[in-house]
């Protein structure tokens, strides 16, 4: 899974590195500005897997990166989890209507992240599934955290179990 990651704090940048790095994400790409980042998107095929945008940067801030990024060719469905130290619920509704996935508020619980990356993830495959199902189709293009190729509406229903068992377990 290659996971993208803008956060204007060098310090929280390598902190996220090495969480991710410890929780098994080892492709992780990080910039320091969300101007870059947004550079780097543009040009990355294919594209990443998941986006961790803070949404405090002084170039630009990450609820317009979000936005911009949901844009892109590819990114349409990519989970988008924002990175915050802010807990207003104005600002949380910005970054979802800009298409954010979820959010993580700072200090953060290094427990979370890899939990929280794996749910937005598995979350866009039950969308995707579900619209494929409205649409009357069988076999659908899954998310590459995902175990198989096809869904049932079982599994749907099924689809969070693991993931939530996984974290009480921990």
């Amino acid at each position: 899974m290659n996971i993208f990651v803008v956060d204007d704090d060098p310090n929280v940048v390598d902190l996220l590195s090495t969480i991710l790095a410890k929780d098994g994400f080892e492709n992780v790409r990080c910039f320091l500005s969300a101007t870059k980042g947004l550079s780097a998107l543009k040009k990355k095929h294919p594209p990443f897997d998941c986006l961790i945008l803070d949404i405090d940067m002084p170039d630009m801030n990450g609820i317009e990166l979000c936005r911009q990024a949901r844009k892109l060719p590819g990114y349409k469905d990519v989970p988008i989890i924002m990175l915050t130290g802010l807990r207003d619920q104005a600002t949380m509704q910005a970054a979802v209507d800009a298409g954010a996935t979820d959010y993580i508020t700072k200090p953060f619980d290094v427990l979370q992240i890899g939990i929280r990356i794996r749910m937005s993830a598995r979350l866009v495959t039950a969308q995707n599934a579900l619209r494929d199902m409205r649409n009357g189709e069988r076999q659908y293009e899954r998310h590459p955290t995902s175990p198989s190729s096809n869904v049932t509406r079982d599994e749907i229903m099924n689809l969070f179990s693991d993931e939530l068992y996984r974290s009480k377990k921990a």
